[in-house]
C-alpha cells in the first residue's frame, strides 16, 4: 500500500538476507535447494528499501545476517544503491554481500566491485544450475567462511 509505514521486526537469527524481487523464484528455489542447510535461516526480502531497512532493523552486528545475496534490479532501491548504503554505514561495512545477478555487462559488475561487493555471481539460466550455483554460494559463505563481523 501506497503511503504506509513498513514495520520491521527482526525475532530471530538469519544466515541469509536474500534481495530478490521475483519471490515466487526465491521462495521455489528455498524448497528445492539440497539437505545440507538443515538449520539454515533465511529471510527473503523482495524490494531494496524493505531489505536496507531490515537491515537497520538489526540493531548489532552480532544480529547481521552471515550474507547478503542481492539482486540489481529491485523496486524501491535497486541493488547497487542498497549495497552503497549498506557499505556507508559502520554498522554493516563489513557485512558480505553477494551480487546474485542476470547482468553480465562488464561496466555493471565493475561498479559493484567498486561499490563494496564481496563477490558477483551470475545466475544461470536453467533451474537446476540455478539452484546448484545458489547452493554453492551459500554453502561457501555461510558454512565456509569467516564472518568479518564476528570476528570482532
Amino acid at each position: 500500500m501506497l503511503g504506509s509505514k513498513l514495520v520491521v521486526r527482526v525475532a530471530e537469527r538469519v544466515d541469509v538476507l536474500w534481495v530478490e524481487d521475483d519471490a515466487l523464484d526465491g521462495e521455489l528455489a528455498l524448497e528445492c535447494l539440497p539437505g545440507g542447510f538443515e538449520g539454515l535461516s533465511v529471510r527473503l526480502v523482495s524490494d531494496g528499501r524493505k531489505a536496507l531497512e531490515w537491515v537497520r532493523a538489526c540493531g548489532s552486528r552480532s544480529s547481521l545476517p552471515l550474507v547478503v545475496l542481492l539482486d540489481l534490479h529491485l523496486p524501491g532501491a535497486d541493488g547497487l544503491e542498497v549495497l552503497r548504503e549498506i557499505r556507508s554505514s559502520p554498522a554493516t561495512s563489513l557485512l558480505p554481500v553477494v551480487v546474485f545477478s542476470s547482468t553480465a555487462d562488464p561496466r555493471t559488475i565493475k561498479a559493484c566491485y567498486c561499490a563494496g561487493a564481496n563477490s558477483y555471481v551470475l545466475k544461470p539460466a536453467s533451474f537446476a544450475e540455478y539452484l546448484q550455483v545458489l547452493s554453492q554460494v551459500v554453502q561457501y559463505w555461510v558454512r565456509t567462511n569467516h564472518h568479518p563481523l564476528l570476528a570482532f
